[in-house]
């Protein structure tokens, strides 16, 4: 499964290639908490507007969490947190020959930046 996601070889200058996309259409396959299961099936039906799911999708797992973590007053969409990702991974990290580790406001979050550097210099998306 992981073959297909990272790629050897394959990004740019000869590194890595990631390709979370591959993650679409994917199902969670353990059992889920039922109060979480609850709060997906809530989520799919009022936020996403689909119909009952039959499975748990791992794509909807950030939609998820948001979700969960809303509060009436201010609620972030997937889009909200997609943008986030991709402005950090383009200011600050992938991409880019000299990343900007120290800058980055997610730092202290980051496997790349703490514990394994291989993630920061061998990795392209």
């Amino acid at each position: 499964e992981m073959g297909r996601v990272i790629q050897k070889g394959r990004g740019k200058k000869g590194l890595n290639y990631i390709r979370v996309t591959n993650l679409r259409n994917k199902a969670v396959k353990k059992e889920i908490d039922h109060e979480i299961l609850q709060k997906y099936i809530e989520m799919v039906t009022h936020y996403l507007r689909k119909g009952r799911p039959r499975t748990i999708k791992i794509q909807h797992i950030p939609n998820l969490l948001l979700y969960m973590l809303r509060d009436d007053e201010l609620f972030y969409s997937l889009s909200d947190f997609d943008d986030g990702l991709i402005h950090i991974g383009t200011k600050y990290c992938y991409n880019h020959d000299n990343p900007l580790c120290n800058e980055c406001p997610i730092k202290e979050l980051c496997e790349g930046n703490n514990e394994d550097k291989s993630l920061i210099s061998d990795y392209r998306t």
